[in-house]
């Protein structure tokens, strides 16, 4: 195998790979922003408090599926807490996400058994994905310097894949369309004060239980989980999305996206940073000049699409 298609293989398998887990978070975050239109920032809190819950969970015999959905519990769990904090003591959105997503951060050591949980060399259902990726790997050329993670990516993209489907069918249903109104109007005088506290509750539990499931995908992608490993995650998939968005609102030359394109914007954001990140290692940047250098070509990306179309960057 020539340097050149070898050093593609590496570039697509690495790209897809690091986008299995930023995948859930960035459908997580849509659900809280786009259709709950809650500015939720307990993102950081439920990816640590996913990546926590499965790794311990993992490591305490449970299988890889029920293990994800303790996972998924526990973003449920943190979406909860914010809709209690916000609706029920009055504190502002800001500041709710804010609180539960010190708390739940706090509380993932004491859950965990440790600021740390290593999954390696631990027996469990990746083990044996990880040993065909490498009967595949090996079977393609033996002499390859990297490990690909075809099945591993096939797994998680079907997932992936099945959970759009539901969202989509989610949101077309009476509650999904309520709910998206709920998001997207400025004033909500159509739907009673009870309904519009149940919708949101609704958004905040579905978004923050995806993010947490992106916790546990990364967890296990990882080798493990950490007590920081959540820090700054919001900024990435806030990032990525904006990205997606931008670049197909120029595109389009709309300020809106239907559900469809918004699935869409959220897969092309993502690639892209994923990409962007992926080829900045392969240059040979250390860790301080990489986050700098990412920053200037994120910047540079949203700069090109928002003068395409002025409107296409807002968050709001």
């Amino acid at each position: 195998m020539s340097e050149l298609v070898a050093n593609t293989l590496f570039l697509l398998d690495a790209t897809l790979y690091n986008s299995t887990g930023l995948l859930f978070i960035l459908l997580g975050i849509f659900i809280l922003i786009r259709v709950g239109g809650f500015p939720d920032l307990t993102i950081d809190g439920s990816f640590t408090i996913g990546a926590a819950l499965f790794a311990s969970s993992i490591v305490a015999g449970f299988s890889t599926p029920i293990s994800m959905l303790i996972a998924a519990i526990g973003g449920v769990v943190g979406g909860l807490l914010t809709w209690i904090i916000n609706q029920k003591l009055g504190v502002g959105k800001i500041v709710s996400g804010i609180l539960t997503m010190i708390i739940l951060t706090l509380t993932a050591p004491y859950l965990s058994g440790g600021s740390s949980v290593s999954l390696i060399n631990v027996d469990n259902f990746y083990s044996y994905i990880e040993s065909l990726d490498n009967s595949i790997t090996h079977s393609i050329a033996k002499n390859l310097s990297f490990q690909l993670h075809f099945v591993f990516i096939c797994i998680i993209l079907s997932l992936t894949a099945l959970t759009v489907f539901t969202l989509i069918l989610f949101l077309k249903t009476p509650i999904g369309l309520k709910l998206r109104y709920l998001g997207s109007a400025k004033k909500t005088l159509l739907i009673p004060k009870k309904q519009g506290q149940l919708l949101l509750l609704m958004a905040l539990t579905l978004g923050n239980s995806l993010v947490a499931i992106g916790g546990a995908i990364e967890a296990q992608r990882r080798g493990g989980f950490t007590v920081n490993m959540g820090t700054g995650i919001i900024l990435v998939g806030l990032t990525a999305l904006i990205l997606g968005e931008s670049i197909c609102k120029s595109y389009w030359r709309r300020s809106f996206l239907r559900i469809k394109e918004s699935i869409g914007a959220i897969a092309i954001g993502c690639v892209t940073y994923t990409l962007g990140v992926q080829l900045i290692l392969m240059i040979g940047i250390d860790f301080l000049d990489l986050r700098l250098i990412t920053a200037i070509f994120l910047l540079l990306l949203l700069a090109f699409v928002g003068r395409r179309h002025s409107s296409s960057t807002q968050l709001f």
